[in-house]
């Protein structure tokens, strides 16, 4: 069976110890953009960026 091939990512979730940490990385070693932080009801941070989401 031949693996699927894809366009994008719509979207993924991930839980982390430390937020800051992760920002970090996602955006400072990957060359992610983070353009805005905001509180979501039973979350603590949500990061949308165009096309990332952290």
């Amino acid at each position: 069976m031949e693996r699927p091939k894809f366009k994008c990512l719509d979207h993924l979730a991930l839980k982390v110890r430390d937020l800051e940490k992760s920002i970090d990385f996602y955006v400072g070693l990957l060359g992610w953009r983070a353009c805005r932080r905001r509180p979501v009801r039973g979350s603590r941070d949500f990061l949308p960026s165009w096309g990332v989401v952290l």
